[in-house]
């Protein structure tokens, strides 16, 4: 990229003058070079096929590390993904895979235990701080529901909206399906307010209501959620609702001045933005005072953002007044900041440009201010401008400045930021996926060809490398569906964002409009730039696998040799005299779903024993602990069980009886393929498939167990409750597996297939010509499907949906 803006015109009302200096602040340049060196900006994000999944079905994912500098993108090696609930943070799974040249492909199979609700889907890399923390992080919020039909319906409501006598109740009601008075059968009862104390009863026979009662000192927390677990007759279910906060509602309410400041005697937009103390926002009016008398009633939108002229006077005592309403309990004042005596205006006509800037500066009296333009990690500008009080128009070209946010700061003549403001530069430079499919409405179990051409905005092609999904269109949710193109642009800069109603916020101009007006004033990211120095060079370290052998729960007194076995590949490592080593992470590799086992080479094996320390999972767990719920609305006053199933044909995937041929199973050394519930990972699927490629986990096969292609399951020879167990599993780093959609062979185009995911490709990739095509087979769901398209290209963002219909 070159190094400098092309120029700069200044433009005062009533006459033109040109300043322009080069680029010779050795100084600034220098501050801003440090602070990228030890601020790196490498946004990380994560495609899954869909939002909403159910328990025995598999997240499919690839995940782009975004480059903005070469420093540090080959030390990303490893991408750690945890599955975190969200009700009480609780890491359901996780797991580790491999990472190159900033990609990595795989998926995660969900067993059939996983508690339905909402989840929150969090990846790192194996890049961390000198304080032990991921440089980059990436959370997608997910939904699991339910397929499995237990034989009773559960209730679980609020009986009381506000805490009194000091606690809340809250009331579950258990139904069986089919009663029987004679039952004998106990409904148990275990329930917690999020991360708190488990508590558990037993009803009586036939009992089929329970009231718990909460502490308000349990309630006394942000968004607290009541958790159930109930199992009746050896079946389990789960039930959340939200609790009321002990504390009083209210609202938060600021004002954000264009530029940072107002200043008495001129005129200056002020933005504001209303939230719940959930961090929601709010629709509000208000009425704008000075010193007690009415101004102007002003109001926020949808998404919580206002903005208002005003021209403030050094006798004024500015306020904005709100009625008493659902989170106010009375009528409260609200105050604006207050205005400085002097200082510099700073006014944009629009912030969302293409390649061209311009704005106004003013000032009560004739100043000598310095423009710097930048993205926090790179100056692209400086220029020497004279703001005055009738005002001066500054107009820039932008041909160097990548595509995004970046800023404007104003500097005063002892090199102080004064004021600050956030555009958007080049919001026309995007690519554009056609994606064609060659009808619009298809039957069951036919063939789909999908041709996909990208472009830049002048129509010429543009190569990339991307995943597809073709996915049923009610698995995709619009709140928590995210675009790496909105992303990278915008939510990696800026944080979590209100939800734009109309659609895509990157695509909608007043959105953004508001959105940099209220994040324009980034003071504490300024004082930590001028602060930087070349001790403050980041320092990076990588967490170390580590392990170690032990005989009969001893220390060794001298080293020995361990056998790794992973796939086909066997290879010695040697420990420390005190049992202790290190595994490199090219020798935990394999294939997804397989095992890597480790053995003592010793003839007498018996009595050694081999642990292994996985790094990843107390830094999953702190990313748990610390990640922001977004959702915040989602739980609700009152759930029934039948709230937590999925609705639809699609659930009977759970009921289906399956003859699957064996070409997609691999019946391995040591049946190492699955991610079962025994010592080997070997399961039977809901399918009634052993270690099916399509729905990871299930039960656990039986010795002698006989499957539909004739395989007899001949028994696990890691098993566990061997007494003298001396092969033992290592947590590995996996590659990605296959994707299987609809199976096609003659059996399968018979039997009834209810697969929402009908395709997934990543790692796709197109011609010179920006043109690359793919087919997959329709599967026995009716409705609407969607066809996603994310990934990189050379400059931009890659992101395209298309439509069509299975009837």
């Amino acid at each position: 990229m070159r190094t400098a803006l092309a120029c700069f015109l200044g433009f005062i009302l009533f006459g033109t003058v040109y300043a322009q200096t080069s680029m010779t602040d050795s100084l600034v340049v220098h501050k801003f070079e440090l602070h990228s060196r030890s601020n790196p900006s490498n946004p990380l994000f994560v495609h899954t096929d869909k939002t909403i999944y159910t328990n025995n079905e598999t997240v499919w994912f690839s995940a782009y590390l975004i480059e903005s500098g070469k420093t540090y993108l080959h030390r990303h090696t490893i991408l750690s993904l945890a599955m975190v609930r969200e009700d009480n943070r609780e890491i359901i799974l996780q797991d580790k895979y491999l990472m190159k040249d900033g990609l990595s492909f795989g998926s995660m199979g969900l067993p059939d235990s996983i508690p339905p609700g909402n989840y929150m889907f969090i990846a790192s890399t194996n890049v961390l701080d000198k304080n032990g923390q991921p440089l980059t992080v990436f959370t997608q919020p997910l939904t699991i529901k339910s397929i499995v039909l237990n034989s009773f319906n559960a209730t679980l409501s609020l009986l009381d909206s506000v805490v009194t006598g000091g606690a809340v109740r809250s009331k579950l009601t258990l139904t069986p399906k089919e009663p029987d008075p004679k039952s004998k059968i106990k409904p148990g009862i275990t329930y917690s307010v999020g991360k708190g104390e488990k508590q558990t009863v037993v009803l009586k026979q036939n009992e089929s209501t329970y009231i718990m009662t909460i502490p308000a000192s349990q309630v006394n927390q942000t968004n607290p959620i009541l958790l159930t677990t109930i199992t009746y007759n050896e079946e389990v279910g789960y039930l959340s609702i939200k609790l009321p906060e002990h504390t009083v509602s209210g609202m938060d309410v600021q004002f954000f001045p264009e530029g940072g400041n107002l200043v008495n005697g001129l005129t200056g937009t002020i933005a504001w933005e209303a939230k719940n103390r959930q961090n929601v926002p709010i629709a509000l009016k208000g009425i704008l005072y000075r010193n007690d008398i009415p101004l102007d009633t002003i109001s926020t939108n949808s998404y919580g953002i206002g903005s208002f002229k005003l021209r403030p006077d050094h006798e004024g005592i500015y306020t904005l007044k709100v009625s008493a309403n659902n989170y106010l309990e009375k009528d409260t004042v609200f105050t604006l900041p207050r205005a400085l005596e002097d200082g510099i205006i700073l006014q944009l006509n629009n912030a969302i440009v293409n390649d061209t800037l311009k704005f106004s500066l003013f000032s009560k009296s004739p100043k000598n201010i310095k423009v710097l333009i930048h993205n926090y990690r790179k100056v692209f500008g400086i220029a020497e401008v004279q703001a005055k009080a009738i005002g001066t128009k500054v107009i820039m070209a932008l041909p160097e400045l990548p595509k995004g946010i970046a800023t404007i700061t104003i500097l005063d003549e002892n090199g102080r930021p004064s004021a600050e403001r956030l555009f958007f530069a080049h919001h026309d430079q995007k690519i554009i996926g056609d994606i064609q499919t060659d009808k619009a409405v298809y039957k069951r179990k036919e063939k789909v060809n999908v041709k996909l051409k990208l472009t830049d905005q002048n129509g010429k092609p543009v190569q990339g490398i991307m995943s597809a999904a073709v996915v049923q269109d009610n698995r995709i949710e619009s709140s928590k569906q995210q675009d790496i193109e909105s992303y990278v642009y915008l939510n990696h800069d800026l944080g979590g964002l209100p939800k734009d109603p109309a659609g895509r916020g990157l695509d909608n101009k007043d959105y953004l409009e508001d959105i940099m007006l209220v994040k324009g004033w980034r003071r504490f990211t300024w004082q930590n730039l001028i602060q930087t120095g070349a001790k403050d060079t980041l320092v990076i370290q990588t967490p170390k696998m580590t392990g170690r052998v032990t005989y009969n729960n001893k220390d060794l007194k001298k080293p020995v040799q361990i056998s790794l076995f992973r796939d086909s590949l066997f290879e010695l490592l040697t420990t420390d005299t005190d049992g202790s080593f290190i595994i490199n992470e090219n020798q935990l590799v394999t294939t997804e779903g397989r095992k890597v086992l480790a053995s003592v080479n010793e003839k007498n094996k018996t009595g050694f024993a081999i642990e292994t320390d996985n790094p990843f999972k107390n830094i999953n767990q702190r990313l748990s602990d610390q990640f922001v719920i977004q959702n915040t609305n989602v739980a609700p006053a009152i759930q029934n069980s039948s709230d937590q199933q999925l609705k639809g044909m699609e659930r009977m995937i759970a009921l289906q009886e399956v003859v699957v041929t064996g070409n997609k199973n691999d019946y391995s050394l040591y049946g190492m393929k699955g991610a079962g519930p025994n010592a080997c990972g070997d399961y039977v699927c809901s399918f009634g498939i052993l270690n099916c490629s399509n729905h990871v986990g299930g039960r656990a096969p039986i010795k002698g167990e006989r499957f539909g292609n004739g395989f007899v399951y001949s028994g696990c020879i890691l098993d566990e409750s061997n007494e003298t167990k001396t092969i033992f599993k290592i947590n590995p780093v996996f590659t990605s597996r296959e994707f299987y959609g609809v199976n096609t062979d003659s059996a399968g185009l018979i039997e009834a297939q209810f697969i929402s995911t009908l395709f997934w490709q990543p790692g796709l990739m197109n011609n010179e010509k920006g043109e690359t095509e793919f087919s997959f087979i329709t599967g026995d769901i009716t409705g609407k499907f969607r066809i996603i398209i994310q990934g990189v290209g050379i400059e931009n963002m890659i992101f395209g949906e298309q439509s069509f219909t299975v009837k």
